[in-house]
């Protein structure tokens, strides 16, 4: 929003021109960064997904979170893809904020000045367990709701016989609501 000029500022039209322009600018700057930030984990985060699963339990583990703040759960596959994705533009949203105040005071030469370490330090430190509480609330929807993985996501992470089994298990799931279905119409089983 551009600043609001006193009263008895003479209007233009290239001043209303500049403002509007300046305004539509930065939402569009603001919709490159996330649509490139999104671009940048889908193609360079989402393809390390086991490691980054891997070095999340293990950090989940070194600081002896209780299970209510853990983003990873203990059980395969750990995080679905939006759940990475969502992490991955966090924290990266986190680094770009930091690294652009950083080269803003390093410009001004304002870099040891109190107030430029805090305003420095303080974005990410919101940002950060924003997006980690985000990444734990994720997390417990998924669990408390026992949303399943489809079949072509499993086969990433389960042996054959796991598979098999699960099948197995499935269509005996299946087999035993059909009978019950029978048994309740027509008073007998198949």
């Amino acid at each position: 929003m551009p600043p609001i000029p006193p009263p008895g500022y003479n209007w233009s039209f290239g001043y209303f021109l500049l403002a509007l322009f300046a305004a539509v600018l930065s939402i569009l700057c603001g919709r490159a960064i996330i649509v490139g930030l999104g671009f940048l984990a889908y193609y360079l985060v989402l393809p390390r997904r086991d490691l980054i699963i891997r070095c999340g339990r293990k950090a989940q583990d070194l600081l002896h979170l209780p299970e209510g703040m853990r983003a990873f759960s203990r059980t395969d596959p750990g995080m679905t893809d939006s759940e990475i994705i969502v992490g991955a533009k966090g924290f990266m949203s986190a680094g770009l904020i930091f690294a652009a105040l950083l080269a803003a005071a390093i410009g001004r030469g304002t870099i040891w000045y109190p107030p430029t370490i805090i305003i420095i330090s303080i974005f990410p430190a919101i940002l950060l367990p924003m997006t980690w509480f985000t990444l734990v609330g994720m997390k417990n929807d998924r669990v408390e709701h026992d949303v399943p993985i489809p079949m072509e996501r499993r086969r990433r992470w389960m042996s054959q016989a796991q598979l098999d089994a699960e099948r197995a298990s499935q269509l005996t799931a299946e087999a035993d609501a059909e009978a019950e279905v029978c048994n309740a119409i027509w008073g007998y089983d198949r």
